[in-house]
């Protein structure tokens, strides 16, 4: 089968799905790619969704769940219980998945299992169903075609990395890299945010965010762990917003190493609207972690900050 290819997809038995693919990519990443919230975030969810809630236990009687958000408020929720780990070689999940669509809704046993074939690996995923009705559903529903794209993102990602230390979430450059560069990197992220919140442009503030993410703020909840709570936060925040806002930054302060960075700063949002011409400050500390060459935010904590 050439790498990087469109699924084969067959059915050996009434109850049965079998996927099979080969990745561009050593076993170690692939087995990776398919286990870590952090990698699962890039492909999982597929074409027009995105992965709202990520948690993966990995280990024997662990569980995981898996929320995606799709077009005009979808949304489906994967849950899991993980009956085999053997890193990196084999996966058996019972899944348990809710969604509107009654033909993708359904329970199933899924065993996935990652062959080394010489640089490239073959990953043979398996679907049990409890009945041939609830396999055929599946088949009818086109949700396979989704998964096949899927894929494709992931086969993407995977054949741009040259290599993969089993410790390292990405291959290290083959120089260091400029910190000045690193630094522009992670200032670009902060003041695009900045412009997403006066922008109240929800999806593109909510982009750098890892699916681990904790946030901690000054308002209830105060602890926020994971996307889809703090999705509902920033939303509120943004309705809030006074008219033409825009934001003030002051002490900007980072530290990082290649792949770890921790910044802290205060802001503001004013507006010549606002009933406020001198609104309070908020004091904001982040850590970043890079995950295949991008910066994402894996904890965040805003509180409100003395007049500076």
């Amino acid at each position: 089968m050439p790498t990087n290819a469109q699924p084969q997809v067959t059915t050996p038995t009434d109850r049965e799905i079998v996927l099979t693919r080969v990745f561009e990519a050593p076993r170690a990443l692939v087995f990776e790619a398919y286990t870590r919230p952090e990698l699962l975030a890039y492909w999982v969810a597929g074409p027009g969704w995105t992965l709202a809630a990520c948690e993966v236990d990995l280990k024997v009687g662990g569980t995981s769940r898996l929320v995606m958000r799709g077009p005009a408020g979808a949304e489906r929720t994967v849950r899991g219980q993980l009956r085999e780990v053997v890193r990196p070689e084999r996966l058996v999940t019972a899944e348990v998945v809710d969604a509107a669509d009654a033909a993708v809704a359904n329970e199933r046993v899924v065993t996935t299992n990652f062959a080394d074939a010489g640089p490239h690996t073959r990953v043979q995923t398996t679907l049990l169903f409890p009945s041939k009705q609830a396999r055929d559903a599946l088949l009818d529903s086109g949700a396979l075609g989704a998964l096949s794209a899927s894929l494709d993102t992931l086969g993407t990602l995977l054949a741009a990395v040259d290599s993969f230390p089993e410790a390292e979430l990405a291959p290290a450059p083959a120089a260091p890299e400029d910190p000045a560069e690193i630094e522009a990197s992670l200032c670009r992220l902060i003041a695009e945010q900045l412009g997403a919140l006066c922008a109240r442009d929800l999806d593109r503030l909510m982009a750098p965010y890892a699916p681990e993410v904790v946030v901690f703020t000054h308002a209830p909840p105060a602890q926020l762990l994971g996307l889809e709570p703090l999705r509902a936060h920033w939303a509120a925040a943004l309705a809030a917003l006074p008219d033409a806002p825009r934001p003030e930054v002051r002490d900007l302060r980072l530290t990082h190493s290649d792949d770890l960075a921790s910044a802290h700063w205060l802001y503001r949002v004013v507006a010549p609207t606002a009933a406020d011409p001198d609104p309070a400050w908020t004091r904001t500390t982040a850590t970043f972690r890079r995950v295949l060459g991008r910066w994402r935010v894996v904890h965040e904590h805003r509180s409100p900050a003395a007049t500076p």
